[in-house]
């Protein structure tokens, strides 16, 4: 019965993708129906950049929908770690594979994908059929915190968790949900127990988790793993070679690394904080044509409307993306040339994935930051230190070692796989009290409306108004009314110690001697937001307008002198 279902579903792959699935796409579905289905194992893909995990995670449910036949689960509930990912993938979905679908399917053609997260609240309840959504998302909905948003009380906060129970679940991009305490992976360990002891469908995907902290992150947990070993027909068909250069000083714009974008047709340019990305950003665009700038500060209006320009113009010559870590995952482009301050190996790996995509000749060169910040410390010079020693043996175009060279897989277990499991394996006060809130929030209905802390930071909203929504001096205009829809394409969130540092430049506003901030609060009697002056200090899970000249179409938010 599994190998029927497999074959099902390569089938189908087949004919929406326009081609053959490859061998351990296969596997996966064999063994997702063999042994995640019927014996509660948590299935744990382990495969390279672009192999087509996405593909892996939502087929299975898609051959329910063409055969009418719901032998796994009735919704599918599909979790990354970023918002703008969930965007991605949602659109994938709708518009590429259920779309081609219902030419097939009349069943098809009723399937509702929604999105779920702070920016997009489409599905609170996960009521979708298939709903993408965030870790931080989907956590608050499975401890019984979600409820419909901007209602007058909290209403039916078992109807999110009791969907998680009854849906199939894909973790992707499972690499993104480290942090510097271990608390994020705390929690995932937790909820992954939980939901291999009743009988969740549940896959877990990356491309770059160290071997050791896997071990940590699945003990005691029920695992059937996937793992790339040599894929004949994949390294053929994506054959790559790389030009590895090593810069150990910290001048991304240094004479040799101009000359080589001049003569390049695309070039990812990755920085490891906002800041410096807008200062590269600046000045190269001052000096060519076709230069683009996204990082995690620009709006979701913006996101998508730069997302489109880079789309468009990829195939052009000369296209230059200066970026930052939001192109590690989810990022599906092919760039010649990539030069990148240094980061931790399994950050750095996902960074070199964007170059030489579909296979050809890449040219990377990595230079030394002059600081760690925002990894974990001693991750980067680790890599670094390693890099320096390791540089001949390094072979990024090899997912596991073989003929005397270093793969990724090893390149990461060698440098970054212990700090991270020190990491996970601290205990931490704020790691304990998230444990318990977790656990108690699982087993009863509470009804308070604080988020659960997910993450080491704390998020904060920032929205920039329209302009004509800020007065002649500069100050919100109270009598606005923001619809949902607007607010969602205005707001991006930043975390709220970065906010207390700027405050000064971003949202306090400066009137004579009056000094204020503004937050965005829902009336129900008008259906929208209005703006009302924020009282006390900064406050995480809050909204905050941004002053008018805090933010730029092409910047983003911005501090300081860029």
């Amino acid at each position: 019965m599994a190998n029927c279902w497999g074959a099902k579903t390569s089938a189908l792959f087949n004919m929406l993708e326009r081609k053959p699935a490859r061998k351990y796409q296969e596997e996966s579905w064999k063994i997702f129906f063999e042994d995640a289905l019927k014996k509660n194992n948590i299935l744990l893909i382990h495969l390279p950049c672009g192999y087509g995990k996405t593909a892996i995670g939502i087929m299975p449910y898609l051959v329910q929908v063409e055969s009418d036949e719901w032998t796994i689960a009735p919704r599918l509930i599909y979790v990354l770690p970023m918002r703008n990912l969930a965007n991605q993938v949602a659109e994938k979905i709708s518009e590429e594979w259920l779309q081609s679908l219902a030419k097939k399917s009349d069943l098809a053609k009723r399937i509702k994908v929604k999105v779920h997260h702070g920016e997009n609240l489409e599905s609170p309840y996960f009521f979708a059929d298939i709903v993408v959504t965030t870790l931080d998302s989907f956590l608050i909905a499975y401890t019984r915190r979600n409820v419909y948003p901007y209602s007058s009380g909290r209403k039916h906060p078992d109807f999110s968790s009791g969907s998680v129970g009854l849906s199939m679940v894909v973790f992707d991009e499972a690499h993104l949900y480290h942090g510097e305490s271990g608390l994020t992976f705390s929690l995932i360990r937790e909820l992954l127990r939980c939901l291999s002891k009743a009988g969740v469908p549940t896959i877990v995907m990356t491309a770059t988790l160290p071997d050791r902290f896997k071990q940590t992150l699945f003990a005691d947990i029920q695992l059937k793993e996937v793992s790339y070993e040599y894929d004949e027909k994949f390294e053929k068909e994506f054959k790559k070679s790389y030009e590895l250069k090593l810069q150990d000083n910290d001048k991304i714009l240094c004479n040799n690394n101009l000359r080589r974008i001049e003569e390049a047709k695309s070039t990812l340019i990755v920085c490891n904080t906002v800041s410096k990305a807008q200062h590269i950003y600046k000045e190269l665009n001052g000096r060519y044509d076709n230069v683009k700038l996204l990082h995690s500060r620009f709006t979701s209006f913006d996101r998508k409307r730069i997302w489109n320009e880079i789309k468009e113009k990829l195939h052009q010559k000369g296209l230059i993306l200066v970026t930052t870590q939001v192109c590690e995952a989810g990022f599906d482009f092919s760039f010649d040339i990539l030069i990148t301050e240094c980061s931790p190996a399994d950050s750095l790996v996902q960074r070199v994935g964007r170059v030489a995509r579909w296979g050809g000749h890449g040219s990377l060169d990595i230079v030394k930051p002059k600081s760690e910040i925002p990894y974990i410390e001693g991750s980067v010079s680790r890599t670094w230190e390693w890099l320096e020693a390791n540089k001949k043996r390094l072979d990024f175009s090899l997912f596991t070692s073989m003929e005397g060279k270093i793969g990724t897989t090893d390149f990461i277990d060698q440098t970054v796989s212990d700090i991270y499991t020190q990491t996970l394996l601290k205990e931490t006060l704020n790691k304990l009290r998230a444990l318990i809130d977790f656990g108690r929030n699982s087993l009863f209905s509470y009804t308070y409306n604080e988020p659960i802390k997910v993450r080491d930071d704390d998020p904060v909203t920032l929205i920039k108004l329209h302009e004509d929504q800020y007065d002649d001096a500069g100050f919100p205009r109270l009598n606005c009314i923001i619809p949902h829809k607007d607010f969602m394409e205005m707001a991006f969130s930043v975390d709220i110690k970065w906010l207390r540092k700027h405050k000064d430049e971003l949202i306090i506003f400066q009137r004579d001697r009056e000094a204020c901030q503004y937050t965005l609060v829902w009336d129900y009697k008008v259906n929208g937001f209005r703006i009302s002056k924020a009282e006390g200090d900064i406050r995480p899970w809050f909204r905050y307008v941004l002053v008018r000249d805090a933010y730029k179409k092409n910047l983003g938010c911005k501090v300081g002198a860029i």
